[in-house]
């Protein structure tokens, strides 16, 4: 099962809806993507993700079928990259990867410093939304 869904990607609509983030208008909803790239390295077929500010010229060029960005940047996505807005584009990235690539959470192959940066991502995204719950 993990091979097939590292062989046949996930649709945008199943990436819209993992991210919790609408289609962008005119996106082809059954485009799939099968697996995650750098923002200059991507293409077509690939999921890129922006969150530095450093990056985007790489950003203005990309190639990739979708990319995880902000709403403050999603206006730079070029035409031909479909935009998925999220507050977080780096932990939307990791939870994507974590379904396009599930063999290797079952595989015991881990690197520590981005499982680190992904606990520390989803603790401050708790306690963010905790904080706008009690306003």
């Amino acid at each position: 099962m993990a091979q097939t869904r590292a062989k046949s990607g996930l649709a945008l609509a199943e990436i819209a809806q993992a991210a919790n983030a609408p289609l962008p208008p005119r996106a082809d909803a059954s485009m799939r993507l099968l697996s995650g790239a750098n923002l200059d390295m991507a293409h077509s077929w690939h999921l890129a993700y922006f969150d530095d500010v450093r990056y985007v010229d790489a950003l203005r060029t990309i190639r990739a079928g979708a990319c995880l960005v902000s709403e403050r940047f999603a206006h730079l996505v070029p035409k031909g990259t479909a935009p998925i807005i999220v507050q977080h584009p780096r932990l939307a990235n990791a939870r994507i990867l974590a379904q396009l690539h599930p063999e290797i959470r079952r595989s015991g192959i881990s690197c520590p410093g981005d499982l680190s940066l992904l606990r520390w991502l989803v603790r401050r995204q708790s306690r963010s939304s905790q904080a706008s719950a009690g306003d």
